[in-house]
């Protein structure tokens, strides 16, 4: 959070590059105190939804007659480097976005798209440990499994035998939910039932805590 000073008839500059770096802005709010300005964002000819700069020009709208000095109270959140570069997250971060805006089937093909990548190196490197060829990974992999059959199958079974932890059922359940929808979603481009609400928030927090459970657990990255 920081704190600005707007002032009638004078154009703020808001510089959070210093900060920020090669990390990427994800979300900012301006909360003026009673001072009777509001900031209003400047724009080039295009305006850019997507993308929030980390350099903002901010023009002092006034809401009453005498507005005066308006202290602004602005929080953001961003994506550092490590993380902005890291697609797996990238993604749970746009499926935390898409279901916001209640665009649910872009939510669902991000979230499991997301487990995916994580999901590949996590068996990669264990079938590496076993010496096994990088030939026979792939075949493995990409043509002897899914990716329903490694989750739900294979990641349980391994656990027991390596005696690694495994997720909770509440999570499995959640990734179920995902699962199907997503195969409803890519195959035949909408769901077989209208997404709920409700389901997809469970899914949606099985696609996360398994996505913390491949980098926090196994250490991927």
């Amino acid at each position: 959070m920081v704190k600005i000073v707007l002032r009638p008839n004078e154009i703020y500059n808001l510089d959070l590059s210093k900060e920020i770096g090669e990390g990427k802005l994800l979300y900012i709010n301006y909360t003026p105190d009673s001072g009777g300005l509001f900031p209003i964002q400047m724009h080039s000819n295009t305006p850019l939804t997507h993308i929030i700069p980390t350099n903002i020009r901010l023009i002092p709208h006034s809401l009453r007659e005498n507005a005066n000095e308006t202290q602004v109270q602005i929080f953001y959140w961003f994506a550092p480097k490590e993380v902005n570069n890291d697609l797996s997250v990238m993604l749970l971060l746009d499926a935390f976005q898409r279901f916001y805006e209640k665009n649910y089937r872009y939510m669902v093909i991000s979230a499991q798209t997301a487990i995916e990548i994580l999901q590949y190196k996590f068996f990669e490197g264990l079938l590496k440990s076993s010496n096994l060829s990088d030939d026979r990974i792939k075949t493995f992999l990409e043509d002897k499994t899914t990716f329903s059959s490694q989750l739900f199958t294979l990641l349980p079974l391994l656990g027991k035998i390596m005696n690694f932890p495994i997720p909770n059922s509440k999570i499995f359940e959640g990734l179920k939910i995902l699962v199907k929808n997503r195969n409803d979603i890519v195959h035949r481009g909408e769901p077989k039932k209208q997404l709920n609400e409700g389901q997809l928030k469970i899914a949606l927090m099985g696609a996360f805590f398994i996505l913390k459970y491949y980098k926090i657990i196994h250490k991927i990255n």
